[in-house]
């Protein structure tokens, strides 16, 4: 464990004139407040603040920071008040601690509601002070150092989040060091087999290329020398993650990632970055096309750098990243490099947002996405920067995510121009709303006062503002069409029992009927009556007396009895209803363990769906729609799911996945084998499972096979012709 003293250390090294001070205090605060507490590898609880503040102390954070990191855990884990972290320690730390503290009093109607609502109020605390999210990532990271010590599922759903939400954010932020280290984690989380094979060969191919790296060095150092240019050439080191996504991409394995000799330059000067990528294409011939300038135009995570692919040593092409030791502590610690430790950085809102434009976002977002869900899902899409630049026919520019399309543009533009968008020209030539624009293309968009948002369009809107503004209108839409329904279903049943339905016309005795329910909203309790949220039968019960109400209610429900009923889907719970028609949606066909989530259909009752089914977005217009549902433990049925697999292409290779397969219990419906690459192949299985740890057990049995590269479960609404097997 970490000791006090050697964070003061840590601290004192690159900021002499710091007031650890306040670092003792809250050491002795935090081990008062969490003593008798330990975590699940059965260290004291202290151990995990001091790591995490040791975290902040090598990216060299000002002292309340680091004080907030031995603290975070304090307010949400022990009795400890905000109110108190301000008293002892002051309001600025006090702030960064709440922003930190999960929502704990809350109740949400589902576990992806809370782990939404958390992430929003994090980032929204970011916004107005960037260093939250800086503790956060070191807690995280500390988190997923220990994670061994958790179950499996804990593990995947940790790791998952970690990889969706923080690594991009650390990736945004401009810190590597916290963002491939998370990444590894992750990987070896999720993929465990995949990680081990990469990391056992791993550390003998980064040997070779560091004999290749010398021996190119040799060869610049008299030209460099010549030009009075100091530099250090180095082998440019490859995560682990990042080898794993390009042996998936390449669907090839370790040996094939390794083709390309990968060098960093470093210089003293910017200029001399210039110079020595001269003097390298004097050497080697450049590939066109592969060179880019991050100096001149940085990234949007402030990273810079010049890269160019060269041919080549013994054969080998040779990918050069040339920049000065700025630089790359600017790559290695992000936003961190800008810090003024010996001054609180508390920046002006207009300077947040003129540096990072995504901030700017979020601000908006947090104004107009109500719904959590919805807000971390445009968070998610704007954490990748890739973005284009399009124009509009007077010219002026527009800043789009890349992938968008010309529905995305039209709301770009304005609102209304978006809703009534009918057509669309770029660059003159006529094209479909779902047609992907591309940087520099001129747009210019055809409305019709006839036209209105559809659903479909949800399919192809890239950017959150015009995804959020589609779902506006269909939402509103989708209300005034429940209130409607839920009002005719009242009259229905009101006949059916005999009941006035007059009353229903009277506002004033209608409001009373509903205030007696507990409801006040008129609109609200027809629209969850047209949801099938609440029952008609709520309201009948109070308008007659309870011996006619219940031989009426026998009667009716004698007649339901005769009338052909479609069966319920069995392994399912639904919060608040036992007679509710459930079917599993056949896009994502999910299965137990995995989450789930639930929507309120309009004709077949509830539909539940597997929680990342790419149709979920376009489903979940109206949080009224959804419904919580459960997996019921008591229930085993097998389910059908589907399975891929990159193999190198040798004999028996099909055999050896079929028996790691049916080594486990499982059954085989169908099988497709086709050819991908050179000596590579691609087999599609589809089997019956009876849950998600049998699912893994399988994954983790066929990945330990010889000739397996990658395998992944095939999820969401891609289909495939699989033969009978």
């Amino acid at each position: 464990m970490l000791r006090c003293e050697d964070l003061i250390d840590k601290v004192l090294a690159y900021n002499p004139q710091a007031e650890v001070s306040m670092l003792r205090r809250a050491y002795v605060f935090s081990a008062k407040v969490h003593k008798g507490q330990t975590r699940m590898s059965g260290e004291l609880y202290l151990s995990h603040p001091l790591e995490v503040a040791g975290i902040l102390a090598d990216l060299r954070l000002d002292v309340p920071a680091i004080t907030a990191g031995i603290l975070h855990d304090t307010v949400e884990d022990t009795d400890t008040t905000t109110e108190e972290i301000s008293r002892y320690f002051g309001e600025e730390v006090a702030l960064l601690v709440d922003g930190l503290t999960k929502i704990s009093t809350m109740r949400f109607p589902s576990a992806e509601d809370r782990q939404a609502e958390n992430i929003r109020k994090m980032i929204i605390a970011m916004v107005h002070d960037i260093r939250v999210i800086l503790i956060k990532l070191a807690d995280r990271l500390h988190n997923m150092r220990t994670l061994e010590y958790l179950s499996r599922s804990k593990q995947i759903r940790i790791a998952q989040e970690t990889l969706d939400i923080y690594t991009p954010i650390a990736h945004r932020l401009g810190i590597s060091i916290i963002q491939h280290e998370l990444e590894d984690l992750c990987l070896k989380y999720l993929h465990p087999n995949r990680y081990g094979d990469i990391a056992a060969k791993n550390p003998e191919k980064q040997q070779e290329q560091e004999r290749h790296v010398r021996e190119i060095a040799a060869l610049l150092e008299d030209k460099l020398k010549e030009f009075g240019i100091r530099a250090n050439p180095m082998a440019l080191p490859s995560n682990l993650y990042s080898i794993y996504k390009k042996m998936v991409s390449r669907q090839a394995p370790i040996e094939r990632v390794y083709d390309v000799i990968r060098v960093r330059l470093i210089t003293e000067r910017s200029i001399d970055c210039y110079t020595a990528l001269g003097l390298i294409h004097n050497l080697w011939k450049p590939v066109p096309g592969k060179f880019e300038d991050f100096i001149g135009v940085a990234r949007t995570n402030q990273y810079q750098s010049l890269h160019t692919l060269v041919m080549g040593h013994k054969g080998h092409p040779i990918k050069f990243e040339i920049m000065t030791e700025a630089m790359l502590r600017q790559w290695e610690r992000g936003i961190t490099t800008r810090w003024m430790y010996k001054k609180s950085p508390r920046e002006s809102l207009e300077q947040k947002t003129e540096r990072f434009a995504w901030l700017r976002n979020l601000l908006q977002w947090q104004k107009e996405l109500l719904d959590s869900r919805e807000f971390l899902t445009s968070v998610k899409e704007d954490l990748f920067p890739d973005v284009i630049y399009c124009f509009t026919p007077k010219g002026e520019v527009r800043e789009l995510l890349k992938g968008s399309t010309p529905i995305d543009f039209a709301f770009n533009i304005h609102t209304e121009i978006g809703q009534k968008a009918f057509s669309c020209r770029v660059n003159g030539r006529q094209v479909a709303l779902d047609y992907v624009l591309h940087n520099g293309d001129t747009v210019e968009i055809g409305t019709s006062e006839e036209q209105t948002p559809k659903r479909e369009w949800l399919r192809f809107a890239k950017t959150p503002k015009a995804r959020a503004r589609i779902k506006e209108w269909l939402r509103a839409k989708e209300k005034e069409r429940s209130i409607e329904v839920g009002l005719a279903i009242l009259k229905s049943t009101f006949e059916k029992y005999r009941v006035d339905t007059a009353m229903l016309d009277d506002e004033t005795a209608f409001q009373e009927l509903i205030h007696k329910l507990g409801h006040h909203d008129r609109e609200k309790f027809l629209e969850n009556v047209g949801y099938g949220k609440l029952t008609p039968l709520l309201a009948v019960e109070k308008l007659l007396p309870a011996r006619e109400f219940r031989r009426l209610k026998k009667k009716d429900e004698k007649q339901r009895k005769k009338e052909p009923q479609e069966s319920p889907e069995v392994g399912i719970q639904v919060s608040g209803a036992d007679d509710i028609f459930v079917h599993l949606a056949s896009c994502c066909s999910p299965i137990p363990g995995d989450r789930i989530i639930a929507f309120i259909g309009n004709k077949r009752g509830v539909s539940v769906h597997e929680i990342d089914c790419p149709l979920v977005p376009e489903l979940d217009v109206n949080p009224e729609r959804r419904i919580e549902v459960t997996w019921d433990p008591e229930t085993q049925i097998s389910r059908p799911v589907r399975v891929r697999v990159q193999v190198m292409d040798k004999p028996g290779v099909l055999a050896d996945i079929c028996s790691a397969i049916t080594a486990h219990e499982a059954n085989i419906g169908k099988t497709q084998v086709s050819a991908v690459g050179e000596k590579t192949a691609r087999c599609d299985f589809e089997i019956e499972v009876r849950d998600r740890a049998q699912l893994d057990e399988i994954l983790l049995a066929i990945g330990k096979t010889e000739t397996v590269i990658s395998v992944e479960r095939v999820k969401g609404i891609e289909r495939s012709k699989l033969s009978t097997a």
